[in-house]
């Protein structure tokens, strides 16, 4: 396992090394909760992060499990929960800048506005999956054990795929999450309970999670039931898709609130 988080983190290292001479910050912090800190391209090393600290390509961030952080940049924010650590990545290629959040471990909310999909695209990828936004609210979380990847949405759409397989994105709708196992396509998406939504509540703030909560008609008191693991048995419906040339979990389910009703086709 560490030799894996190795290999995903070096190109991040290399990032670093060239991005240093860049001196166009990429946003800045605008709150912190603990004793978070960052690896300063600029300085070479980690130093404690403070309110107002500008943030530059190639510099990374981290949190234990007594910090959080928050950080803007143009009109769109992006949180990082505690036990976090992730690496900002900005790339140019013919007029067209690429953002990456580049996350080792933990889990990053990311609430995306205003941006210009036609020169500008956004993107948190993880050891098993990348998760690609078009002005949208969402969350991210890797877990090291069993090496699965967690994606919320609560506003706009999300495209997720393994990086290691080439197969289409699953397209995840407000209100529906899916997981990503290590060496396995997504599942199909499925609806967010009551439970699942109220652990945001605090990443999210009180008027999204009431907007959300009244928005995707969940009933207050549900059962919790917990992210599904997947580590086995991937949907028979995600190969079927692949199979009849749609997109994994294209198949409709029976009626509203049904367990199936998150795939849904991808287009673009």
């Amino acid at each position: 396992m560490k030799r894996l988080l190795y290999l995903y983190f070096l190109p991040c290292a290399f990032m670093v090394l060239f991005s240093c001479s860049k001196e166009q910050p990429f946003g800045s912090v605008i709150d912190i909760h603990g004793t978070p800190e960052y690896f300063s391209c600029k300085s070479g090393r980690w130093i404690p992060l403070k309110k107002k600290c500008a943030l530059y390509p190639g510099d990374s961030l981290q949190t234990d499990e007594n910090s959080r952080v928050q950080f803007k940049f143009d009109e769109s924010t992006v949180s990082l929960e505690e036990s976090t650590k992730v690496c900002i990545s900005v790339k140019h290629a013919d007029s067209k800048k690429a953002i990456t959040i580049e996350t080792v471990y933990g889990g990053v909310m990311s609430s995306i506005h205003n941006l210009d999909t036609l020169t500008t695209s956004y993107q948190i990828t993880t050891p098993t999956s990348v998760a690609e936004a078009k002005g949208t609210h969402y969350f991210v979380q890797f877990v090291h054990a069993p090496r699965v990847t967690h994606v919320h949405v609560f506003a706009g759409r999300v495209w997720v795929h393994n990086p290691l397989l080439l197969v289409t994105p699953v397209l995840v709708l407000p209100g529906f999450y899916t997981s990503v196992p290590f060496r396995h396509v997504p599942v199909v998406p499925v609806k967010l309970n009551h439970g699942q939504l109220k652990k945001f509540e605090r990443a999210l703030g009180p008027r999204h999670f009431r907007m959300y909560e009244k928005s995707f008609k969940l009933r207050h008191g549900a059962p919790h039931v917990p992210d599904r693991h997947f580590t086995k048995g991937i949907s028979k419906t995600y190969h079927k898709g692949i199979k009849k040339g749609r997109a994994p979990g294209h198949k409709p389910g029976p009626g509203k609130g049904s367990m199936r009703s998150g795939g849904f086709k991808h287009k673009g």
